[in-house]
């Protein structure tokens, strides 16, 4: 069964307007405004380290004030406690750090937003971002940007929990998406949703009791879809697809160049979603280049949906390991190379061709093999959303 694309329609919602408060904010200065929360400047060489403690009230004037005053280079520190936020608009050039910080959303909107024009060299480390649920598709960061050299690109996303609303995007360049956790994103949602990603990597994150893992589309316009490393991602408790990357409809000749899914562990997928889409790894291309998915694991016992299925020029999974889904691994494109993989505790095929005579299928096991799991341990948990000894939901 082909899955494809969900939510297309909501494309648009990554170019609406931001909040209305974005659009003025750069007009408030640290003078006369009364600031709910603290800051202190500390001069480490030329850049600055500004750091910032919450108020126990919306902090949202006061961290804005703070990043206005920061020029690049600089640093803002966010101290242990509760930030109450929302639609903070992040400037180019700053490194945004947590030391214990959480992030509360005072609405259904985004916590951390970008100026679609002027977005570049910004780092995001160490936070807690609770957003409030209301709308899962919506991220807690959302980076919508344009085409543009200097639009949401250079960005690195470290270290961070995101809980209630994952990450939203698009045109991100550059960028590096690392180290966090998404966790309890509702139905519709994704830990990471967005399209036209170019030259990035998105890695070593645990996506636990959400929807969907990621839902990421590419194609529709030039110089996007290149060079994209998924890999080391884990992830528990998924109703719809693990890793969900889309071409364009129809395909475009190099929608995505140089795309690999590599050693990303997902299992116990629970709620499967009624019209079947439940699959580990949906890597769907058609008219890409340099497709490839090999060393992966996808482990359920539900017996639905489908571990692998991948379509582009020559696409090629390998040396994945796949267990219990109702069809293990399927290609749709001429020239599409499955090999070297273990499926087993399949309803139905092990691997499929689609009714095609050109795609190659060689050397794949049926047979339980030895220490199927790939090294690494499993996902300990998160204790960033912790102040004292208070979990924050």
């Amino acid at each position: 069964m082909r899955s494809f694309r969900p939510n297309v329609e909501c494309a648009n919602m990554l170019s609406l307007a931001r909040d209305d408060c974005d659009a003025s904010w750069r007009s408030v200065s640290a003078i006369g405004v009364v600031l709910f929360a603290t800051w202190t400047a500390v001069e480490e060489g030329r850049a600055t380290e500004r750091i910032i403690s919450p108020s126990g009230g919306n902090d949202t004037l006061a961290v804005r004030s703070a990043i206005i005053e920061s020029v690049s280079g600089d640093v803002l520190v966010f101290s242990r406690g509760m930030f109450h936020l929302s639609g903070v608009l992040l400037k180019s050039g700053i490194a945004y750090r947590g030391d214990g910080a959480i992030l509360s959303a005072t609405n259904a909107g985004a916590i951390f937003t970008v100026d679609p024009d002027d977005s570049h060299d910004i780092t995001i480390d160490s936070f807690c971002f609770l957003g409030n649920g209301a709308s899962p598709m919506t991220g807690a960061i959302t980076l919508v940007g344009n085409g543009s050299s200097n639009s949401v690109s250079d960005i690195r996303i470290l270290n961070s929990t995101l809980r209630n609303n994952g990450l939203t995007f698009n045109f991100l360049k550059r960028s590096q998406i690392s180290g966090n956790r998404f966790e309890n994103i509702g139905v519709g949602g994704a830990g990471v949703y967005g399209y036209h990603l170019d030259n990035s990597s998105i890695d070593h994150n645990a996506f636990i009791s959400v929807y969907q893992g990621m839902s990421i589309i590419l194609g529709g316009v030039p110089k996007q879809g290149r060079n994209i490393v998924v890999a080391d991602n884990i992830g528990r408790g998924i109703s719809r697809m693990g890793i969900e990357i889309q071409g364009n409809s129809p395909p475009e000749a190099g929608e995505s160049q140089n795309l690999l899914v590599e050693r990303n562990r997902f299992s116990s997928w629970i709620n499967p979603v009624a019209d079947g889409n439940t699959i580990a790894y949906s890597i769907v291309t058609d008219g890409g280049d340099g497709i490839e998915v090999r060393d992966n694991y996808a482990q359920t016992t539900l017996k639905t949906g489908i571990g692998i299925e991948i379509a582009g020029s020559h696409a090629v999974a390998e040396r994945n390991y796949i267990d219990g889904f109702d069809a293990g691994i399927i290609a749709y494109s001429a020239g599409d190379i499955i090999r070297n993989n273990t499926v087993i505790n399949t309803a139905r095929n092990a691997t499929s061709a689609f009714g095609r005579n050109d795609i190659v299928i060689s050397s794949n096991s049926t047979g339980k093999a030895e220490n199927p799991v790939p090294p690494g341990v499993d996902d300990p948990g998160d204790r960033r959303c912790t102040v004292g000894r208070i979990e924050h939901q």
